[in-house]
């Protein structure tokens, strides 16, 4: 399962830590570890003889595209550390809603990470399930959301309180699915109904 985010918690990491799900998240090492995206192309498993078996159980692919309160520059190299342990005095490696929000995710990491989504989605995800996203970035809209569902290369599934104005261009879609708080949104069409789920609490629910 691929996860893609812009928050910078450790919530994922977290959760995967306490049910003992493996999560995958561009980062190789041990205490302080290294970005290396060809983390999330890797598979576990285990050998026996001369034959490779893949671990049947689930792993989380997570992509933080705005960065992570773990993660922190050194020179011209990306690491990610405890919150705990990265200096201050360290540059943190993170994205912040500012005006250079846009120009900062087309340098490393976050610009390999954009392409690595952009290629996942569609090919290796075919369903989009979103939650808890305004749909307020422009550059996210433009570069992963838009072109997948207009393409049909997606089914996108929105939990939301409201239905997101800046993907109105694409409402009319057949993929595309809204789940409001007062109604439900389809190929265009709004049937009144009552959603909770676009409160996280109850959209976990749901699995």
């Amino acid at each position: 399962m691929w996860v893609f985010t812009t928050n910078y918690d450790l919530l994922f990491e977290d959760a995967c830590a306490e049910v003992g799900l493996k999560l995958v998240n561009g980062f190789m090492g041990a205490t302080t570890r290294c970005f290396a995206e060809r983390d999330f192309s890797m598979a576990s498993g285990t050998i026996s003889g001369g034959r490779f078996s893949q671990d049947a159980g689930l792993t989380v692919r997570l992509v933080k595209l705005h960065g992570s309160v773990s993660w922190f520059r050194k020179g011209e190299r990306r690491f990610e550390s405890a919150p705990s342990a990265i200096d201050e005095a360290e540059a943190r490696c993170m994205v912040l809603p500012r005006r250079t929000k846009v120009l900062e995710t087309l340098s490393p990491p976050y610009d390999r990470l954009f392409r690595l989504s952009s290629s996942v989605l569609g090919d290796k995800c075919k369903h989009l399930v979103c939650t808890g996203f305004s749909f307020g970035d422009g550059h996210i809209n433009e570069t992963l959301v838009t072109p997948k569902v207009e393409s049909g290369a997606i089914a996108f599934f929105n939990f939301c309180h409201d239905e997101p104005k800046n993907l109105e261009s694409s409402r009319a879609r057949p993929n595309i699915w809204h789940f409001c708080k007062d109604k439900t949104v389809n190929g265009g069409r709004e049937t009144e109904a009552s959603h909770e789920t676009w409160k996280f609490s109850e959209f976990v629910k749901l699995f």
